[in-house]
């Protein structure tokens, strides 16, 4: 048998192979585990542009997903971060801050967290239309430290944008739109994406 011959088998066989390739789903593990942390601290996400209220959801609906991701995980809120810092004597965060804050509370580790608003307006003018619209891009970004050194274990960060209220003008056809919860939904998805993770995926593996 020459030697073509010989390739086109092996390359027929190499097909088939290819053709015959099997898939199945494999469960991958956290990239991140926080349960040999111990005791995790965290206190409220501060915001120089969003009220109280919209903070503490946003570190609640955080607290969910951690704990969601990893039943079993020991969390303790501490409040928000003025009042925690106060307590120990300290006016900003910083590694001896986050060490004093271990100390004082009896935690290992400690989540804390920005988050930041900016609403706009944009207008759009064209032939025989107008339209005007109010968005809110938002920004959530949370760190893990270990309470015994202050060095920083994680951080993540996650952005998203949401229509608050819109206008359209044209012909015959007025358009309104309205959203009451804007805020929420956005903040809901942003502490959704930050603890990818702290989460387990299936993935396709062949085999």
């Amino acid at each position: 048998m020459s030697n073509t011959s010989m390739r086109a088998i092996a390359a027929g066989f190499l097909l088939a192979a290819t053709g015959c390739a099997h898939y199945q789903a494999v469960m991958v593990p956290p990239e991140f585990d926080l349960a040999h942390l111990g005791l995790i601290g965290i206190v409220d996400f501060p915001s120089r542009s969003a009220g109280p209220g919209l903070s503490s959801f946003t570190t609640q609906r955080f607290l969910q997903h951690v704990t969601q991701a990893q039943p079993g995980v020991r969390l303790l809120p501490l409040g928000p971060l003025p009042q925690a810092l106060a307590s120990v004597g300290y006016g900003n965060l910083d590694p001896n801050a986050v060490k004093a804050l271990g100390a004082r509370f009896g935690v290992q580790a400690l989540f804390t967290g920005t988050l930041e608003l900016q609403r706009h307006t944009s207008v759009g003018l064209s032939m025989g239309s107008f339209g005007v619209s109010a968005d809110v891009d938002g920004s959530l970004s949370v760190t893990l430290y270990d309470a015994r050194s202050g060095a920083i274990l994680w951080t993540q960060s996650a952005a998203d944008r949401e229509r608050q209220a819109g206008l359209s003008v044209e012909p015959g056809a007025v358009g309104v739109e309205a959203s009451d919860n804007a805020y929420t939904r956005m903040a809901g998805r942003m502490s959704f994406r930050v603890t990818d993770s702290f989460r387990s995926h299936w993935v396709q593996q062949r085999i």
